[in-house]
């Protein structure tokens, strides 16, 4: 899964262009220090400390590195073992991400649904309709619930063409990379079908 929210190597060459300009200030201050013993040694102490600043920075690098696989592969566990299907799209109605029950629910294989357009899980006969409602949702995202209850069944569509009866839950969130738009899926096609027999 490609999520993460620290950026890592930014951070790395922050950190190698600062001690890199602070290698140089050294040196310059050394030799126009007169080379006196005094102020060589002044400036080899401000060398040490930087070195030390600059192996500080690195340990702190392979931390984060750590932190952020960690939190990559928690990120990953907990949306497959979620009972409903999570889809996570961009501004542009690109899907970012989805868990394996998604994946399972629309006939899709691993990481097939990633680069998607979420337009591709909406049956054509619906797709100009929900290409409006996107661009109004993504105007004013909000919470949204959808295709809740017989009266007002939402369908969505697999990889093969056929069509399911579905639940979606939307969530909002603003991101360093953009709108972030969470669906949670649902198949209640069995459900529906009960409540109207009833």
């Amino acid at each position: 899964m490609k999520t993460g929210p620290l950026p890592i190597q930014p951070l790395l060459a922050q950190r190698i262009a600062f001690a890199c300009a602070g290698l140089v200030v050294v040196i310059a201050l050394v030799v126009l220090s007169g080379r006196t013993a005094v102020g060589a040694a002044i400036f080899g102490t401000l060398g040490l400390a930087l070195f030390a600043l600059l192996v500080w920075g690195g340990i702190r690098l392979r931390r984060l590195e750590h932190e952020k696989t960690e939190l990559g592969e928690n990120y990953g566990a907990l949306l497959d073992t979620a009972p409903g299907g999570i889809l996570v799209s961009d501004d542009k109605g690109r899907i970012v991400t989805a868990n394996s029950r998604a994946e399972q629910m629309f006939g899709y294989g691993p990481g097939e649904l990633a680069g998607l357009s979420i337009e591709a899980l909406v049956p054509e006969s619906a797709r100009a309709r929900h290409a409006k409602l996107h661009t109004g949702f993504i105007q004013h995202p909000a919470h949204r619930r959808m295709g809740i209850g017989p009266e007002s069944p939402l369908h969505a569509r697999r990889k093969d063409g056929s069509e399911f009866t579905a639940s979606i839950s939307l969530g909002p969130r603003r991101t360093a990379r953009g709108l972030r738009v969470t669906a949670v899926i649902h198949d209640v096609t069995a459900s529906v079908q009960r409540e109207t027999e009833i």
